[in-house]
């Protein structure tokens, strides 16, 4: 049990930094952090505490108040599942201190039930999240609540996390055990999270388009049916609020049981999988070596994008847009008749179908076009071996245009397959299509100078995962919310010209960001070079 904790403590004080704290200079940093963490519980409260509330009112009209208790269950149950999926494998398989930890006299259950509780902590802060809010607006709005109601609900909270963990992790295993027979082994694991992401944002989209009483009122009816039914739910709603012994003993049972047959039955499979993700298999070819010569951009920007498919969590923080500008266009050819039918219900201000329907292809093809930046991590991502770059026998400018050339190979060949896409399905004449072409084509060269001019004023050179720069540097930051900026103020230059020709404004539109492109282009073969040169 000693050794066991102690590996949980130095997981945890390495994965947030802990020991960090004690440098004076990296309180302020901290405090900060804390600031942001009390912001989000606080819009986890207001967001799910909000809905929470709205839906009680309908329950108390239909005496089904305990059914909000469910939803305390099944929604982090569900949240927790899919983040496991998403954890697991990085936290599981081929993790930093594998050869360290397999060094030591120390049993393959004990580091794997280490690994298993330090993702279970973070579950309860999701948990918490989650399910706590539901959980208070229950209580403020029971006329009969007992002590006994909130002791057993304490009870399942920390119960709960165990058996999503267990079903996230055998899917885990199997990913792991598909991705050994991959020559990439990300692949698997890059898709499954682009999948995550969308079906939250799906999941998120259709709890906003539901916020109606009387659709309320019939879901909630199907809902307690689905309770009575399903053997889980019904085990809940006993235990919690019927206080029933037996219910609670066998739903304990079923949530805690296959947690630890787990980690007995992966134990024994857990060092050979880590081996085996972790090995370098060479093919032996009979081919001839074959010697290619490039130029010097080409050459940087095949570095630039061979760094880029090998690092997960790059493509998945700088990519998200262009997938989901590509399953949208896709979906637009599926659905093209419901497309219509939403555009004609929306067309106003006195524009017509055809204008409207130019307006929203833009807006959607600018705003997840222009937050696809990888060029706003691609100077800091050198980090100490930012050296070797500059001693390379080339100027400043071939290195730019090398870091510039991965920003539009991940933008535009997608961003122009999906243009064509819409135009078929969407029916836009030819003439709009070559519009929204060239818009296309400068949203993604404008997202790649505006990446990688801000990243040349704010670079962290320092760091010790890609993580820290790719998800909380503040170059990834400025970029996100610069991009923001530029689509919501072309919005409103558009509102305040009053202009009744779509398709002419988002020509201009498409020109305008050229010329802003070029003016970020020249700082950065200026000044930029000056900067790039100091550091």
């Amino acid at each position: 049990m000693n050794i066991l904790s102690s590996l949980l403590k130095a997981d945890l004080v390495n994965s947030f930094a802990l020991n960090e704290l004690k440098n004076k200079n990296n309180r302020k940093k901290a405090v900060g952090m804390i600031a942001v963490s009390l912001l989000v519980v606080l819009m986890c409260f207001i967001y799910i505490g909000g809905a929470s509330w709205f839906i009680s009112d309908i329950l108390l009209k239909m005496g089904m108040l305990d059914i909000l208790l469910v939803f305390s269950f099944i929604m982090p149950f569900m949240i927790l599942f899919l983040m496991d999926i998403y954890k697991m494998p990085s936290h599981l398989f081929s993790f930093k201190d594998y050869d360290l930890l397999m060094s030591l006299p120390i049993r393959d259950n004990t580091v794997l039930t280490a690994k298993v509780l330090r993702i279970m902590t973070e579950s309860y802060v999701w948990e918490f999240l989650v399910s706590f809010p539901i959980f208070l607006v229950y209580c403020i709005k029971c006329p009969d609540l007992g002590i006994m109601t909130v002791l057993l609900y304490i009870l399942m909270f920390i119960a709960i996390p165990a058996l999503p963990m267990s079903i996230g992790a055998v899917f885990a295993l199997l990913i792991a055990k598909i991705s050994i027979k991959m020559r990439n082994k990300n692949v698997v694991i890059i898709i499954g999270s682009f999948a995550l992401l969308i079906l939250i944002m799906g999941l998120s989209f259709s709890i906003q388009s539901i916020m109606n009483e009387q659709v309320i009122m019939n879901a909630m009816e199907q809902f307690g049916n689905l309770v009575k039914s399903f053997f889980m739910f019904d085990l809940y709603l006993k235990a919690v609020v019927g206080h029933d012994i037996v219910s609670t003993l066998i739903l304990l049972a079923i949530l805690i049981v296959p947690f630890f047959v787990f980690i007995n039955i992966f134990g024994k499979s857990f060092k050979h999988i880590n081996s085996a993700m972790m090995e370098t298999k060479a093919q032996r070819s009979i081919k001839g070596i074959k010697f290619i010569s490039d130029s010097p951009v080409i050459a940087i920007a095949k570095k630039e994008i061979n760094f880029y498919t090998h690092c997960i969590i790059y493509i998945t923080n700088t990519m998200f847009g262009m997938v989901l500008l590509f399953i949208g266009s896709i979906a637009a050819a599926v659905m093209g008749d419901k497309v219509d039918v939403f555009i004609a219900t929306y067309s106003v201000f006195g524009f017509t179908e055809a204008d409207t329907k130019m307006m929203v292809i833009s807006v959607v093809i600018t705003y997840c076009m222009i937050l696809c930046s990888p060029c706003s991590a691609s100077i800091s991502l050198e980090g100490k071996n930012l050296w070797i770059l500059k001693s390379m026998p080339v100027d400043e400018k071939t290195i730019f245009k090398g870091k510039l050339g991965l920003g539009l190979v991940v933008t535009i060949p997608i961003g122009v397959l999906s243009s064509i896409i819409i135009y078929i399905a969407l029916g836009l004449t030819f003439v709009q299509w070559l519009v929204v072409l060239l818009l296309t084509i400068s949203c993604g060269i404008l997202a790649s100078m505006l990446g990688l001019f801000v990243n040349l004023l704010f670079p962290k050179m320092e760091f010790k995962s890609p993580t820290e720069v790719v998800k909380q540097s503040a170059a990834s930051g400025i970029s996100i919310f610069a991009g923001m900026f530029i689509v919501i103020a072309t919005i409103i230059i558009g509102s305040l010209l009053k202009t009744q020709n779509i398709t002419l404004f988002v020509l201009f539109a498409g020109i305008a960001y050229l010329l802003l492109s070029a003016a970020f282009w020249y700082f950065i073969t200026h000044k930029g070079v000056r900067i790039f040169r100091g550091l």
